[in-house]
């Protein structure tokens, strides 16, 4: 049993259509986790503050959030996460 199973795997490594679909699959998947990824994480809503956080503290928050989710470099020092400071 275990001969006849080496033999098919022999005769199934050998194959090239084998090889293009693996690499054919490996790159969708791939894709896949890299495209989910960013549209997941591109479209997370805003951070919120938690009860109790002062109205303005709370508007300064939303605002440099805004702000930073529209450049395109992310080598800003404000954080994204709002933080008590």
């Amino acid at each position: 049993m275990l001969a006849s199973l080496g033999a098919e795997l022999l005769k199934l490594r050998k194959r090239p259509s084998t090889w293009v679909l693996a690499l054919i699959w490996l790159a969708v998947i791939i894709l896949l986790n890299y495209t989910l990824s960013y549209a997941l994480l591109s479209s997370a809503p805003p951070p919120t503050a938690p009860e109790g956080t002062p109205k303005a503290q709370r508007e300064s928050s939303y605002e440099s959030s805004r702000k930073n989710s529209g450049s395109s470099s992310s080598s800003s020092s404000t954080p994204r996460i709002w933080s008590p400071t």
